[in-house]
């Protein structure tokens, strides 16, 4: 069993003004001639790939258009246009020739978008991710997917050119990454908006932009494909804020729940915060409550919140903010050390008094077999809400106003008991209707 007086745990996370450089720096392309070029290199010859980036696309308006981001001639990721202007999405080509393309409108125009693009032949798995959301895709040309995601032996790499110069690319570029694996959703999520350290297992290839200046871009990878700017490709600072700028997102984790808080430096169009926890369980990102925002603000604005059903272990937490308009964004997620305190606790039913239903937290320092029934104030026994094992750390059950055997019961006092073990604990709480 572990230490019941462990100290209390802070974890604080500062976080600048994001923008999608994080290191102040972006590429500029003006859909004429402006291009990377970066040497045939084996480490681009793999069998999955996941090519992510920062994108921000100039509209080239009606018509079908398609501009080039990364690739060659083939193994390439590219921007395609359906029509016209608003309806355009990306597509990805790779060894042998087929077209796997996400749905039109898959993105903004004219506005800082992070891309990413999953492809595993080996299990027929193509995914997208705009902002981090999955959309949807399809495969075109060809009956089934290709059987090798990429191959540059004999061919350059190209940032924001076709190998054979039918095609560029307008606008601006950041935050590279190409992986020689397959990426899931949570991966993705977790550090699109964080430099890597360029070490990380599976990275191929890594342009985060830093240079600012000269006609090299580094390859901040440990495989050194660096690439040589042409005609005339710039540099140019990062300018991309989001409509809420945050300051801060701190997690104190203590008696047996954790406390959030957070400071947003200014916001525009605010509508609120949806705070979200990993499930290690369920490998997914799960609502846990949501906090109004304050509009429009050119000042500081602080917000709270309270996870009263924390799991033992690390506990990591993020927020999404929400616009008035319904865009949203995900900011980088924090992790706390959660440790439950050696005791047994029924805490008091959540709403007291209420109606239709109520919910009833209990927490525990070891697994144990489990018991709570509700009886009514003569002490005869309504209705059995839990009997089975659990784990150590936080749980919830709710109880909605209903006997053994489905029927309503009658407003009054109630009383539930909770046995784990050689404890027992009973609380009372009011059915109003």
């Amino acid at each position: 069993m572990r230490n019941r007086f462990l100290p209390t745990i802070f974890l604080i996370l500062l976080i600048t003004s994001y923008t999608a450089a994080q290191s102040g720096y972006a590429m500029q392309f003006d859909g004429i001639d402006d291009y990377v070029s970066v040497p045939h290199n084996s480490t681009f010859n793999i069998s999955k790939v996941t090519i992510e980036m920062w994108m921000n696309w100039q509209d080239a308006g009606a018509g079908d258009v398609t501009q080039f981001l990364v690739g060659k001639y083939y193994n390439q990721l590219e921007i395609h246009t359906e029509g016209g202007s608003g309806d355009h999405g990306l597509r990805f080509i790779p060894t042998p020739y087929v077209f796997i393309d996400t749905d039109p409108g898959a993105f903004s125009s004219n506005t800082w978008n992070h891309i990413a693009f999953v492809y595993d032949p080996s299990i027929s798995l193509y995914k997208c991710y705009i902002n981090g959301v999955e959309k949807s895709v399809h495969l075109g040309a060809s009956s089934s997917a290709a059987s090798t995601a990429m191959n540059t032996t004999t061919t350059n790499f190209n940032i924001g050119r076709r190998q054979d110069n039918t095609g560029f690319f307008k606008g601006k570029i950041d935050e590279i990454r190409i992986w020689d694996y397959a990426r899931s959703g949570t991966e993705i999520l977790n550090n699109m908006n964080t430099e890597l350290s360029g070490t990380e297992s599976g990275l191929v290839a890594y342009y985060k932009m830093s240079n600012g200046s000269g006609t090299t871009l580094s390859d901040n990878g440990k495989n050194g494909n660096n690439g040589t700017l042409m005609n005339g490709t710039a540099w140019i600072g990062a300018e991309v804020v989001l409509p809420v700028e945050l300051a801060s997102f701190n997690a104190k984790a203590e008696n047996n729940r954790v406390d959030l808080s957070w400071v947003t430096k200014t916001e525009t169009n605010n509508y609120g915060f949806e705070i979200q926890r990993f499930s290690s369980s369920a490998d997914n990102w799960g609502k846990i409550g949501f906090v109004h925002g304050s509009g429009s603000s050119n000042k500081s604005c602080s917000y709270s919140f309270i996870d009263k059903l924390p799991a033992s272990g690390p506990v990591q937490y993020r927020l999404k903010q929400i616009d008035n308009d319904g865009n949203c964004k995900l900011y980088d997620a924090i992790t706390v050390e959660m440790n439950i305190t050696g005791k047994y606790t029924l805490e008091q039913n959540i709403p007291n008094p209420f109606n239709p239903s109520t919910a009833i937290i209990f927490r525990l320092p070891a697994s144990t077999f489990v018991n709570i029934k509700v009886y009514d104030q003569l002490g005869r026994e309504v209705t059995e809400l839990i009997n089975e094992e659990k784990q150590a750390g936080s749980h919830i059950i709710y109880w909605n106003g209903r006997d053994g055997n489905g029927q309503l019961v009658s407003s009054g006092m109630y009383l539930y008991k909770l046995t784990a073990g050689t404890y027992t604990e009973t609380r009372k709480m009011n059915l109003l209707k």
